[in-house]
């Protein structure tokens, strides 16, 4: 039995030794990761990283806001487009009245050029239509004058002078 016993004190003596050096090589190994988990950390290469990740963070918010600023492009270009139908859609109705001022009122191409010219740029004297016409200012008078007998123009005077103003719409 003794030599059981010291067969047994022998094992139990082995283990605890076993364990020691386990222990020692555990703590070495955490330390030993420690430092080098530091000096990765330290090391340029993952201090890129770090900035690395940040910079991508920061570009994909600026890339978020990128595209809801291309949404709204594509909004505002879809406005574009209406406002575009529309205004093409105004000038095929104005075409139209030219034509019907040309057929219903027996008017001249030059007297729907002038009528055009009224309806863009507003009120005009005789005297301002003939140099926009480049015409002289009896021409321009007379066309005015043939305008406002055929009910296409109203006539208001501002002091030696009389300005003519295109009537918006032609009653059919």
């Amino acid at each position: 039995m003794k030599l059981l016993g010291w067969f047994r004190r022998k094992k139990k003596e082995k283990k605890a030794k076993i364990e020691e050096i386990k222990l020692e090589d555990t703590k070495e190994l955490l330390e030993e990761w420690r430092k080098t988990v530091e000096a990765i950390q330290e090391h340029p290469l993952s201090q890129a990283g770090i900035i690395n990740t940040k910079l991508l963070e920061l570009l994909t918010n600026l890339l978020g806001s990128v595209d809801k600023k291309l949404e709204k492009l594509d909004l505002l270009d879809e406005i574009a487009r209406l406002l575009r139908e529309s205004s093409e859609e105004k000038e095929a109705e104005a075409e139209e009245i030219e034509e019907d001022i040309i057929r219903k009122f027996g008017a001249t191409v030059k007297d729907r050029d002038a009528y055009n010219i009224l309806l863009k740029k507003g009120p005009m004297s005789a005297e301002q239509l003939a140099l926009e016409m480049k015409v002289s200012r009896s021409t321009a008078s007379a066309r005015l004058n043939r305008l406002f007998n055929l009910g296409l123009v109203d006539k208001e005077a501002r002091g030696k002078e009389i300005f003519y103003r295109a009537k918006k719409r032609v009653e059919k």
